[in-house]
């Protein structure tokens, strides 16, 4: 057996038939699946089962409710494959998948994705050429990945579930990271000695706004900065910091944190409760450290919590939240205005409409 794919369930009865179909219809055929129901209280556990007795390679276990990162664990210690990969039950698969990333015999094969924003269009992830490397060549590569959310999360990617079984690795609980995948890619990277980048799409990422990965919302600060820390921290010991990657690592933690006091003001929460999460965001001497090293960057709310304190942060929020939901109506009618009126003018010949030349 070649590859074990594990799907955590919990309450996706509308979207699982998709995502197990996409997997079944594979052309490349030396997998099990394995169906994590993390006690989810819709069909979807009866959905499993009806799987499970259609198709000999797919196998269901049933578990008390308690996260994704438990379900994946259980379903790491069921699987037999030489690879292993992990599939989110509203995500699903190209055909040709798997027989794309087994091409290659490396410790971790990295994928590429279509990702599906809420509207329902669907966008290539950054193109990028198929490559191999060794890991010493990594230190070259990384900050660029990491822009690109390759090593960020699970999706499309094979690990060897010796290394996985060999040192014992495991997802953390959510609540504690709020970033588990991150942290297994990561803690798993370490042990690689070869990674092959897939540059073809072959998994269509469902972008969720209800998912775990946007909720829990008063968590964020403390896990943000565990994040971070947990990030640098690794690079560091495996030799992969270098500037490019400090940077990176650096801008993506302050943009999310000042993108949490962007959207605090619109959050359903008691004035109490949010000063104190604007409080913790204070008290953090890493992130206002950091904040001072990047002068350049727009980060407003940061650098205004810290020139004027958490009250006044509020307030500037606030009015800067009131200002862009009067003004938005009036950009883009703005936008249309000026789309149409260079509409007309290249239809008067006035102006000569400009054609994207295609790269190679």
């Amino acid at each position: 057996m070649r590859v074990s794919i594990v799907i955590p369930v919990y309450k996706v009865e509308k979207t699982i038939h998709r995502c197990v179909d996409s997997v079944l219809s594979q052309t490349y055929t030396d997998y099990e699946i394995i169906l994590v129901d993390d006690g989810s209280p819709d069909n979807s556990g009866e959905i499993c089962e009806h799987y499970a007795a259609l198709h000999d390679n797919v196998a269901v276990i049933h578990q008390e409710n308690a996260g994704v990162s438990v379900a994946r664990n259980a379903g790491l210690e069921r699987a037999r494959g030489e690879y292993v990969m992990f599939l989110d039950s509203d995500d699903y698969l190209a055909e040709n998948c798997l027989e794309t990333l087994i091409q290659s015999n490396a410790d971790l094969v990295i994928g590429s994705l279509y990702v599906i924003t809420r509207a329902g269009e669907i966008h290539e992830q950054s193109p990028r050429a198929d490559q191999i490397f060794s890991f010493s060549e990594l230190r070259n590569v990384m900050a660029d990945l990491i822009k690109e959310n390759r090593m960020n999360y699970l999706h499309a990617k094979l690990f060897r579930r010796s290394i996985i079984t060999q040192h014992k690795l495991c997802f953390e609980e959510y609540l504690l990271t709020a970033a588990e995948d991150t942290f297994f890619v990561f803690n798993y990277l370490r042990y690689c000695e070869s990674i092959y980048i897939r540059g073809t799409p072959v998994h269509y990422y469902t972008y969720s706004p209800s998912g775990l990965a946007h909720s829990n919302y008063l968590m964020r600060v403390s896990c943000g900065y565990r994040l971070w820390d947990f990030l640098t921290a690794s690079c560091q010991e495996m030799g992969l910091y270098t500037d490019e990657v400090k940077r990176v690592i650096d801008l993506r933690y302050l943009t999310y944190m000042n993108t949490l006091l962007k959207r605090l003001p619109d959050k359903d929460y008691s004035k109490n409760e949010k000063l104190r999460f604007v409080r913790e965001m204070e008290a953090t001497a890493a992130l206002k450290k950091l904040c001072s090293e990047y002068p350049d960057e727009p980060l407003d709310e940061l650098n205004y919590l810290y020139a004027n304190g958490r009250e006044a942060l509020l307030r500037y929020a606030q009015r800067k939240r009131l200002r862009m939901k009067l003004t938005r109506p009036f950009m883009r009618a703005a936008y249309y205005v000026r789309l149409y009126a260079k509409e007309i003018l290249v239809r008067l010949h006035i102006v000569k409409r400009q054609s994207k030349q295609k790269k190679g």
